[in-house]
C-alpha cells in the first residue's frame, strides 16, 4: 500500500478525495485543505498523523488548519480580513469559512506536542525577534481555568479585549478580563502576523497574570 493509500479521508467529499491526493503528492498544503469539509481541517490532521509526519507534511498542515480554523478569529475580524487569510483564490473562502466546529484545546494541544517544533514555527509567519515576548489573552470568564491557560495569545491588547467582552452583559454571573503573560521563544509554536497572534505550548510554566 503506498503512503497516499493510507490516508484517512473520511473529512473530504468523495468528488473532491482525487484532488485531495494529488495536493498531498503535491505537497499544497493548502489546495489540499480547501478540499476538506468546512472547517474540518484539524480533524483531518488527527486522523492522519502518522501519514503526514512520514509524508514530511504534518507541521504543514497542521498549522494552516488551525489558521483557517473560525473560532481562532477575532469578533472584530472583517469579511475581508479573512479572505486575506488564505492568500488563494478568494472564491474558496466560502468554502473554508462556513461552519463553526468545535475542537477542544486539549486535542489541539496534543496535535502541536507531536510536531517539530522548528518545523511548526517555521510553517507559520516570521516569528519577531524579542528577547521576551509580552503578550494577552482576552477571555468572556475569568472564573473558567481552562481559559487562563489557552494556547492562543496576541500582543495587541486591544484584540485580546476584543475576545474578552464582545459578548460580554453586565448582567450576567460571567466576569471578562484579560490575562497577561511574558514567555520565551521556546514555548511559541508559531506567530500568525494576522491579529498578532502567538500559540504557546501550554505545557511550559508560564507565569499569567490578570490585568483587567
Amino acid at each position: 500500500m503506498s503512503i497516499f493509500e493510507s490516508f484517512n479521508l473520511s473529512t473530504i467529499p468523495e468528488d473532491k478525495q482525487n484532488i485531495a491526493i494529488k495536493a498531498l503528492k503535491d505537497k499544497d498544503e493548502i489546495y489540499l485543505l480547501l478540499q476538506v469539509y468546512n472547517n474540518a481541517g484539524i480533524q483531518f490532521v488527527a486522523d492522519n498523523i502518522d501519514s503526514l509526519l512520514n509524508l514530511g507534511l504534518y507541521e504543514k498542515v497542521l498549522v494552516m488548519s488551525y489558521k483557517l480554523y473560525l473560532p481562532n478569529r477575532s469578533p472584530n475580524t472583517s469579511e475581508e480580513d479573512l479572505k486575506d487569510l488564505l492568500k488563494y483564490d478568494p472564491e474558496f473562502y466560502y468554502h473554508i469559512y462556513y461552519t463553526n466546529k468545535q475542537y477542544s484545546q486539549k486535542l489541539i494541544s496534543e496535535l502541536l506536542a507531536k510536531g517539530d517544533k522548528e518545523k511548526l514555527l517555521k510553517s507559520g509567519d516570521p516569528l519577531p525577534v524579542k528577547e521576551k515576548y509580552i503578550l494577552f489573552r482576552g477571555t468572556p470568564n475569568v472564573k473558567e481555568s481552562k481559559n487562563i491557560k489557552g494556547i492562543s495569545w496576541t500582543s495587541d491588547l486591544n484584540i485580546a479585549k476584543s475576545f474578552a467582552y464582545h459578548i460580554y452583559d453586565p448582567e450576567d454571573s460571567i466576569e471578562p478580563g484579560v490575562f497577561r503573560a511574558v514567555v520565551n521563544k521556546e514555548s511559541i509554536y508559531f506567530y500568525f502576523n494576522f491579529e498578532e497572534e502567538y500559540v504557546i505550548d501550554i505545557r511550559h510554566d508560564i507565569d499569567v497574570t490578570l490585568v483587567e
